[in-house]
């Protein structure tokens, strides 16, 4: 499935998407903090980008320099999916000598799927203990508008209830697989 960069009227060129909320930008003091705010008060720009052409030894190259995920884009704006330091080395792990080659997009998980920006902190927390603990993609109507990082979500919780994030680590299951977005429990 791929979603569509916002405002996406160049024909060709993609825009850096103007963010519609900076993380705790404004913190709720509300007792039922988790399940109100929302995912969108939470995320990202969608940057950094890479489009999906790109062989996986350039995205590597342009994760060690920022040691971000990338949002990977096809080339005429749709968002396929995040790519991570992580992803890029499990690709090269299943293949060792053509890994550098291969497009981009054949590094993005299988499993990952974008978060919509109505979702809560709690319906966050509940798809990391699925899928792992990395940065999320969030949709609003099949339209890309950002990222949530792991590192947002860190901090959100240790500032109004810092169980919650240390509870995602008492299963042996779950795992942290961006690079950059260090496990600080």
């Amino acid at each position: 499935m791929t979603h569509t960069l916002p405002n996406d009227r160049s024909g060709g060129t993609l825009p850096h998407a103007s963010p519609t909320a900076q993380p705790h930008e404004q913190l709720p003091v509300d007792p039922d903090v988790l399940r109100v705010t929302s995912v969108a008060a939470l995320m990202s720009p969608l940057d950094p980008i890479i489009e999906g052409t790109h062989s996986l030894r350039q995205a590597a190259e342009l994760i060690t320099l920022s040691d971000e995920a990338f949002a990977v884009v096809k080339l005429n704006g749709a968002v396929v999916g995040i790519l991570s330091a992580g992803d890029v080395l499990a690709a090269a792990q299943r293949n060792p000598t053509g890994w550098q080659t291969q497009p981009c997009t054949t590094g993005i998980p299988a499993d990952q799927g974008p978060i919509l920006a109505h979702q809560s902190v709690v319906e966050v927390l509940a798809e990391y203990r699925r899928t792992g603990v990395r940065t999320l993609l969030v949709c609003q109507r099949n339209e890309a508008l950002g990222l949530l990082r792991s590192v947002d979500v860190r901090t959100w919780c240790q500032e109004h209830d810092p169980p919650l994030w240390e509870d995602l680590f008492s299963d042996d299951e779950t795992h942290n697989s961006d690079s950059g977005e260090a496990d600080t429990r």
